[in-house]
């Protein structure tokens, strides 16, 4: 499902100009109208046009994506852009915007998201944030959303999914280098850096919370849980030894704990010495090392735990839906047993109640142990696992698949409308039952 703004651009030839027989010079011009489309019949046209071009495969389509240009040259006036975001609980969002002087549609640019706290504002989170950059800022995309109502953890699935719809929506507008994506936060801005984290981490580079702490429901039961869904992802998570009123550096010990026990050799956590909640900024060369991480696209082994089937793409796995009604949305109570600790009971009840993929790919081969989820999706590339090769897949060690899964291209377009990730895009889609036999989608039956 779709969740950002759609973005109409003016002055294009009607698809039907386009298309039967499309010829391979015709791709530029279908794909634009694929992606920026008006209406679902245009992109259906665009589309059927596309895989109607004859030889076309992966190589000459994914070359053709990176070299469009869909951006306009000057995309706002002034400092400010309005995006509507959600489905069931839509908002109008209103985002503070730096662009380098330099900007440029005809390249990539790395994006630094910056979450303010309670009671400031987003110019106060990009003033420091441009301080603590200096002449790196140059380098950057700076945004900083103005009151954002999310992520928030067992609230409205559209809060939840309000970093990814962001994004979305902002690589809609600009020319986003989608592997050098940051989000930072500070006070409740690093709590909500901590939970896009936890939520979205597939989608980014880094996350760097500031004076904030990792919360979630029922005194922390799901922590490591969630924590675990950040291997893949550098942190830095940086707070005063004195931030006590609030709570941070209470939880932060624990946690810097916990991801030393989890082996998470990318989550560098930092006391500093004498400072309280205000003031907190990172050692220069943490930041340094940091702003230098790119995403991994593909890691080998992936953990997500979510709430909602919305939230449990994690690189290339994904939940269809959740087997059973979710986690509910504010108080939770949990069923006590005579006799029985409440807080055991409510941690066991917690854990019950969410969503779990574990996925490793070695050896030709994928595993998958699941919880709460339905039919799973394999997002699969060969930079991935070999595709001309066959895949043996096992769900609860149970064979599920043994073969040739084909490429196709529909799989390649369709990925791409859906979140505008042009530098991740999957050839292959497997859907994984949890019994039974698994099943490519397959349109084009593209081997190549």
């Amino acid at each position: 499902m779709n969740r950002s703004m759609r973005i109409v651009c003016l002055g294009l030839a009607p698809v039907a100009a386009l298309w039967q027989p499309a010829r391979g010079d015709d791709l530029p011009a279908l794909l634009r109208e694929f992606f920026i489309a008006a209406r679902p019949d245009e992109r259906d046209a665009a589309r059927k046009a596309i895989l109607a071009i004859p030889q076309l495969d992966h190589a000459r389509l994914e070359a053709a994506i990176d070299k469009l240009t869909l951006w306009p040259d000057r995309p706002l006036d002034g400092d400010r852009l309005r995006v509507e975001l959600g489905v069931e609980h839509r908002i109008v969002l209103e985002l503070l915007v730096r662009l380098p002087r330099d900007y440029t549609p005809r390249r990539r640019w790395p994006l630094m998201i910056a979450l303010h706290g309670s009671g400031s504002q987003a110019a106060d989170i990009m003033s420091l944030m441009r301080r603590m950059l200096g002449d790196d800022a140059e380098r950057f995309i700076l945004i900083a959303p103005e009151n954002i109502d999310g992520p928030g953890f067992a609230e409205p699935v559209d809060r939840e999914m309000r970093p990814r719809e962001l994004l979305i929506a902002l690589r809609k507008r600009l020319r986003i280098d989608n592997d050098r994506v940051f989000v930072a936060g500070y006070s409740l801005g690093g709590h909500r850096a901590f939970l896009t984290a936890v939520l979205h981490g597939d989608c980014l580079a880094g996350v760097m919370p500031l004076a904030g702490a990792l919360v979630l429901p029922g005194d922390n039961a799901l922590v490591d849980l969630f924590l675990e869904n950040v291997r893949p992802l550098p942190m830095l998570v940086v707070w005063g030894e004195n931030d006590v009123e609030f709570g941070i550096t209470p939880r932060n010990r624990p946690l810097r704990g916990l991801a030393k026990s989890l082996k998470l050799d990318r989550y560098e956590a930092i006391e500093l010495p004498g400072e309280g909640h205000l003031g907190v900024v990172p050692p220069a060369a943490s930041l340094k090392a940091w702003l230098g991480r790119t995403r991994e696209r593909y890691p080998h082994t992936v953990h997500q735990a979510f709430r909602f089937a919305e939230t449990s793409r994690a690189y290339w796995v994904r939940a269809q839906k959740l087997a059973g009604a979710p986690l509910p949305a504010g108080e939770v109570r949990a069923p006590v047993r005579a006799g029985e600790d409440p807080r055991k009971a409510m941690a066991e009840y917690l854990r019950k109640q969410v969503g779990v993929i574990d996925a490793v790919s070695r050896d030709q081969m994928i595993e998958l142990e699941t919880r709460r989820s339905t039919y799973v999706e394999l997002l699969l590339h060969d930079d991935l696992i070999d595709l001309n090769r066959p895949i043996t897949v096992f769900r609860h060690k149970k064979k599920t698949w043994a073969g040739i899964v084909p490429r196709d291209l529909g799989v390649t377009l369709d990925e791409a409308a859906r979140e505008w990730d042009f530098q991740r895009l999957p050839r292959a889609k497997l859907i994984v039952p949890v019994g039974g036999k698994a099943r490519p989608v397959v349109e084009t039956g593209s081997s190549r």
